[in-house]
């Protein structure tokens, strides 16, 4: 019984320790997003705006798009439901950057 314990514990370490060296690749992209937003320093950001211009891994709308959602789950930005008051932007998504 104790070597089956023993076993046990061993194996969810190394279970634990394997799924630590894993990061989604999401998220990686996400904070290189938002790294990229705070030394813009700017309010909001339109979705051409990021995939034009912002960094290659997001250089698409749908992945863009992707990106920008997951920092919208972290709170980090907040898309805009009605961009037509900001009368700098004529696109359909922005995005309300929280710094």
């Amino acid at each position: 019984a104790n070597g089956i314990d023993l076993t046990t514990h061993y194996l969810a370490e190394a279970m634990r320790l394997f799924n630590a060296e894993f990061i989604n690749p999401d998220l990686l992209q996400a904070q290189t997003l938002l790294d990229w937003l705070k030394n813009r320093g700017e309010s909001h950001i339109s979705l051409v705006d990021i995939y034009q211009s912002g960094p290659t891994d997001v250089r698409n709308a749908n992945e863009a798009r992707k990106i920008m959602y997951i920092l919208e789950e972290h709170n980090w930005v907040r898309q805009v439901e009605d961009p037509k008051i900001l009368s700098q932007f004529k696109h359909k998504e922005i995005w309300e950057v929280r710094l």
